[in-house]
């Protein structure tokens, strides 16, 4: 694996890339709760978010100890700005995917975090031998991640049309994309 790792990006600022451990349970659940209330960009809403800093600590041990599961941080002076979670499909004839989400804190977004959170994972499942794809859903209308993700070959493979539901009568799209590694 080629973590961990330092990253120059925007702004003179230098990022640490690395897997996620035991003590970053509190700020990635409190980055969690922050990036979901922020708006309509994640699926995920801060109710989503209710669990502990010990459930946090289990879910960073499931990615550590399962093939094929990672989570990588992105932080800046210890502070954690971005994570990534990938996990691959637990059913025999689907175990070649992995799936994956990302957040990146408001104020450090179009820097290059999630840019380099991106390459990290795709730089690791390629060490996978046994996944092929890696895919994930996005709210169709998050245009800055849709094209973070175009830039790195991900392709749309789909649409699910009212599948997010925001309020009584407004609804959003998700657009499945994909990439072979």
């Amino acid at each position: 694996m080629s973590l961990p790792k330092r990253v120059q990006i925007k702004h003179d600022h230098t990022i640490h890339l690395r897997e996620a451990t035991t003590p970053d349970a509190k700020q990635l659940l409190d980055l969690s709760i922050a990036v979901a209330s922020e708006g309509d960009t994640l699926i995920g809403t801060t109710r989503d978010f209710q669990f502990t800093v010990d459930q946090q600590v289990e879910m960073i041990h499931f990615h550590k100890d399962q093939p094929k599961h990672i989570m990588i941080v992105a932080e800046v002076d210890q502070e954690i700005v971005g994570v990534l979670n990938c996990y691959s499909e637990a059913a025999e004839r689907m175990a070649h995917i992995g799936r994956f989400g990302m957040i990146v804190k408001k104020g450090w977004r179009d820097v290059g975090v999630g840019k380099q959170l991106l390459d990290a994972l795709l730089t690791w499942a390629k060490q996978e031998p046994q996944l092929e794809k890696i895919c994930l859903e996005v709210i169709a209308t998050n245009e800055r991640a849709i094209n973070l993700y175009r830039a790195f070959n991900f392709f749309e493979e789909g649409k699910l049309t009212r599948q997010v539901k925001y309020h009584d009568s407004e609804y959003a799209d998700l657009l499945l994309m994909a990439t072979l590694t």
